[in-house]
C-alpha cells in the first residue's frame, strides 16, 4: 500500500488529536497560543479568585458556624493556589511551562476546594454533596475547558483527574447512599462529556483562524514580494496611506533604453511563441544584469528595456549603468549566437534630473518623468546597431574611470543636435 493511502487517515488523526501536519506550524501555533493565553488565564484566575471570595463571604453570612473549617480551606489552600498562578503568570521564562503548571495548580486547588465542600457537609452545611458541590463542579470544569482558555491536551487530562477526585470526594460523602452517588457521578460525568466537548471546539476553532491567518500572511508576504519588485518599497509604504499621485523628484539620475535592432522582421522570422521564448531569456539576463550592478529596472515596452541608475553622486550611478550596458550587448550576443538569429541592441544613456513616481486610479506602476528620459530615448533611437551611444553630460560623469571616447553630433528628434560619445562593446 503507498503512504499516500494513510494520508487521509493522517488528517483525520491530527484533527481527533488537534495537531498540525506540519510540526514547525504546530511549533509556532504554541508560541504564539501561549502569549494569548497568558492575559485570558490572568483574567480568569481573577474572576475566580472573586467568585470564591463571594463564597466564602455568603457562607459567612448564612452559615457562620457550619462553613468556618470550609472557608479556612478555601482561604489557606484553595485562594494561595489562585494567587501563585496569577503570579507565576507573569514570569517570561514559566510562560512555555504555564499550562502545565496552571494544571497541576488547578488540581491542587480544586481538590482543596472539594475537600472543604466535604467538610461542609460533615458540620451540617449544604456542601459536596449538595447543589452547591455541582455548581462549583461545573464552575472549576468550565474554567478549566473554556475560560482560562487552556488547551485542550492539557485540559483534558486535568479534567479527568479533576473529575476523578471529585468522585472520589462524592463517594466518601455519599457512601451510604450508593443510588444518590451514581445518580449524583452520572451528571457530573455528563457535564464533564459536554464540558471537553465544548473545549475541543473552541480549541479546534481557533487552530482553523489562525491557520488562515497564517496562510493570509503567506499570500500577503507574497504580494508585497511582487509588489516591491514594481514599485519601490518607500512608495509602497506611501500608497498604504494615501492615494496617487505620488511623486519624488530625484536630483540627478542615469537613464538607459535598449531596443533589439530589427524587432519587426524578428518577429516575421520566429513566430509568436519562439520570440516570447528569446525576450524572456534576453530580459532575464538584463533583470540578472540590474541586479548585479543596483541598477532599477523601470517598465518593458515591447522590445525596448528601460533602467535608471539614481545616485546622490551621479558619477557612480553613471558608470553603473554604463557597465550594465555593457553586459546586456553581450548577453545579447550570446543568446543570439546559441539560437542562431541576429541579436543587436541599441542602447542610449543620458544623465540628469528626473521625476519617480505612480500615478493613476488602478493598475498602478512606478515610473520615470522629465527631459531626462525623453533625451536617454532619443539619444537609444539614434544609436547604430550594436552600439552603446552616451550623453555628454554621462561621460563627463564617467570620463577619469573610462578614458577618452569618439563623439559626433547626432540628432535627436524633437530636441535637436546633440554631441554623443560612442562606448566601445
Amino acid at each position: 500500500m503507498e503512504f499516500s493511502s494513510f494520508m487521509p487517515l493522517r488528517k483525520v488523526l491530527d484533527r481527533v488529536l488537534l495537531r498540525f501536519p506540519g510540526h514547525r506550524l504546530e511549533r509556532d501555533f504554541a508560541e504564539d497560543y501561549v502569549e494569548r493565553f497568558v492575559p485570558q488565564l490572568q483574567i480568569a484566575l481573577g474572576l475566580t479568585a472573586l467568585v470564591l471570595i463571594s463564597d466564602i463571604i455568603v457562607d459567612i453570612l448564612l452559615y457562620p458556624a457550619e462553613s468556618a473549617r470550609a472557608n479556612y480551606v478555601r482561604g489557606f489552600v484553595v485562594l494561595p493556589c489562585i494567587a501563585s498562578a496569577f503570579a507565576v503568570s507573569f514570569a517570561r521564562s514559566v510562560r512555555p511551562h504555564l499550562e502545565l503548571l496552571f494544571s497541576a495548580i488547578i488540581l491542587i486547588g480544586s481538590s482543596g476546594l472539594f475537600w472543604g465542600l466535604l467538610i461542609l457537609d460533615q458540620d451540617g452545611g449544604l456542601g459536596l454533596t449538595s447543589g452547591a458541590g455541582v455548581i462549583n463542579y461545573v464552575f472549576v470544569i468550565l474554567l478549566l475547558f473554556l475560560i482560562s482558555g487552556m488547551r485542550f491536551k492539557f485540559a483534558l487530562w486535568t479534567g479527568v483527574a479533576l473529575t476523578t477526585v471529585f468522585v472520589g470526594f462524592t463517594y466518601k460523602g455519599l457512601s451510604t447512599e450508593p443510588t444518590k452517588f451514581y445518580a449524583y457521578s452520572y451528571h457530573i460525568l455528563s457535564m464533564f462529556v459536554l464540558s471537553a466537548f465544548l473545549g475541543y471546539w473552541r480549541e479546534w476553532f481557533v487552530r482553523q483562524v489562525y491557520q488562515f491567518n497564517v496562510e493570509l500572511d503567506h499570500e500577503r508576504a507574497q504580494t508585497e514580494s511582487m509588489l516591491h519588485e514594481l514599485i519601490p518599497k518607500r512608495i509602497v509604504a506611501a500608497l498604504k496611506t494615501r492615494a496617487p499621485p505620488i511623486a519624488e523628484p530625484i536630483g540627478e539620475a542615469t537613464v538607459i533604453f535598449a531596443d533589439i535592432q530589427g524587432f519587426t522582421g524578428l518577429t516575421n522570422q520566429l513566430g509568436p511563441e519562439h520570440l516570447l521564448e528569446v525576450l524572456d531569456e534576453l530580459f532575464g539576463a538584463f533583470d540578472s544584469a540590474t541586479d548585479e550592478h543596483r541598477i532599477d529596472k523601470v517598465k518593458i515596452i515591447g522590445d525596448c528595456y528601460m533602467a535608471v541608475s539614481p545616485s546622490k553622486s551621479g558619477k557612480d550611478a553613471a558608470f553603473h549603468a554604463i557597465e550594465c550596458g555593457q553586459q546586456w550587448q553581450k548577453s545579447a550576443v550570446e543568446i543570439g549566437d546559441s539560437l542562431n538569429i541576429p541579436l543587436q541592441l541599441r542602447i542610449g544613456i543620458h544623465t540628469g534630473s528626473i521625476i519617480g513616481g505612480v500615478i493613476g486610479s488602478r493598475r498602478w506602476a512606478y515610473d520615470y518623468w522629465g527631459n531626462t528620459v525623453n533625451v536617454a530615448s532619443r539619444i537609444q533611437t539614434a544609436a547604430d546597431p550594436g552600439e552603446m551611444l552616451i550623453s555628454e553630460t554621462t561621460y563627463n560623469r564617467v570620463r577619469p574611470k573610462i578614458g577618452e571616447l569618439s563623439n559626433r553630433e547626432v540628432e535627436l528628434r524633437g530636441i535637436g543636435k546633440m554631441t554623443c560619445y560612442s562606448y566601445p562593446v
